[in-house]
């Protein structure tokens, strides 16, 4: 659900655009997993650029070269939406408005 939320809602099209700035939020060691070897795990934050709330997180491995690893694709971790925070395949109200 969260995935499909992500995908529907164009949320990496929409940075693209500038609605969304992004910021490096954890930049983990190099991983030697299965077809994983050599990769990076990133945790990358999205602010609303006219709000400056907090709006999305993704996570991803990358190599030296900028490749992503894995599935190729962002995951998703939680995206703040209408006042509600999506994780998974739950929802719940944000405190305070993030």
């Amino acid at each position: 659900m969260l995935r499909h939320r992500f995908t529907q809602d164009e949320y990496i099209e929409r940075s693209m655009r500038g609605e969304f700035v992004c910021c490096l939020k954890r930049r983990g060691r190099r991983k030697s997993v299965g077809n994983l070897t050599g990769m990076r795990t990133y945790a990358v934050g999205y602010l609303d650029v006219r709000t400056g709330v907090p709006t999305f997180t993704v996570h991803f491995y990358m190599d030296d070269l900028g490749n992503i690893g894995a599935s190729g694709l962002l995951d998703p971790k939680w995206i703040y939406e209408d006042g509600m925070i999506y994780t998974s395949n739950r929802r719940r109200e944000a405190a305070h408005g993030t």
